[in-house]
């Protein structure tokens, strides 16, 4: 996906879902921020075969089959004042950071009582902002929910329409909600569908982006994101598609029925040879870096593994199981 539209689609990352009285999820200003400094892991998935989900109430959306292409993201949301976007970006009230080709990139969003409204986005040499900030969600939001909205696009700050500026309209609503199953044996209840589309047009070089996007929500994230996108321009289309899902939860919080009957322990913590894994089935243990980069892979047994982690630099890192995920310091 272009670098220029990924403000929007990262962003649909950052929502908490709670169940309302109704049997539907409700999206509300007081529940749609992210825990702080708390990693996700998204895996990216191949696409073949993989379709939007149905719509309606009480669905069961199947996304077992998923199968990994070896790309993993993360992403950890931050106080925007701790950022290098604070004076760029002093209206914001939440933002995200990721690692793009080794680089960080800083998303800025504002939330309101009555939406949550993409500002903006910083990364080594760019900066990109939406004038008006374009909506992400209104509130309250929840099944049959519905709003559009239409903002200019400039790079670089600059608010002079140019070869970097463009129009963006967006248009979203949610579409369904249900029971979610992703790879792993994860099942998600008290899911909300949401469908957008968006279109980014640069009149003056006559290029057109479009792009629709189904997002499955629940606590703390979205837990799949299945997208399709078309750019057209001097005389050609290019389509692709796109599929992500959060690599089981870092939070206990998520609405997971399955990971919750699964035993995981882990220790020391932090170490600087040796981790110690109880687990309560044969898995596969992957090791992340802070970009998201794997950097170790090891089968595991159903009782204690040791796993040497003893020629990994210091530093921070993810683990990431069937089972459960954790976090770990190497000394």
């Amino acid at each position: 996906m272009n670098k220029k539209f990924y403000t929007l689609s990262l962003l649909f990352s950052a929502f908490t879902i709670v169940p309302a009285l109704a049997q539907s999820p409700v999206l509300t200003s007081s529940n749609v921020n992210p825990p702080l400094n708390t990693p996700f892991l998204y895996q990216t998935a191949l696409t073949s075969g993989v379709a939007f989900g149905s719509t309606g109430e009480d669905q069961i959306w199947d996304y077992s089959h998923l199968v990994d292409s070896g790309m993993v993201d993360s992403i950890v949301y931050v106080n925007p004042a701790s950022t290098p976007g604070a004076q760029l970006f002093p209206e914001a009230t939440t933002a995200s950071v990721e690692n793009i080709d080794g680089q960080q990139a800083y998303n800025y969003v504002q939330i309101s009582s009555d939406e949550m409204s993409s500002i903006g986005s910083l990364s080594p040499g760019d900066t990109e902002r939406y004038v008006p900030p374009m909506k992400i969600m209104t509130f309250p939001f929840s099944y049959g929910s519905f709003f559009a909205d239409y903002g200019m696009y400039y790079d670089n700050s600059s608010t002079t329409p140019g070869v970097d500026s463009g129009q963006v309209f967006t248009k979203t609503r949610a579409t369904g909600y249900g029971t979610l199953k992703l790879p792993g044996g994860h099942t998600y209840e008290d899911v909300l569908q949401v469908t957008d589309s968006f279109k980014f047009v640069v009149s003056n070089i006559g290029i057109t982006l479009t792009m629709t996007t189904q997002t499955y929500y629940a606590e703390f994230a979205n837990l799949l994101t299945i997208s399709y996108t078309s750019i057209s321009g001097f005389g050609t289309t290019e389509n692709s598609r796109d599929v992500t899902y959060l690599a089981s939860p870092l939070s206990s919080g998520i609405n997971d029925i399955s990971a919750s009957q699964k035993v995981l322990k882990v220790a020391p913590n932090p170490t600087d040879h040796f981790i110690n894994i109880e687990a309560s089935t044969p898995d596969v243990l992957n090791i992340f870096s802070v970009s998201g980069k794997r950097v170790f892979q090891q089968k595991t047994e159903a009782g204690e593994n040791k796993i040497d982690v003893s020629k990994l630099p210091a530093g921070n890192y993810f683990v990431r199981m069937n089972q459960g995920n954790f976090r770990f310091i190497k000394k």
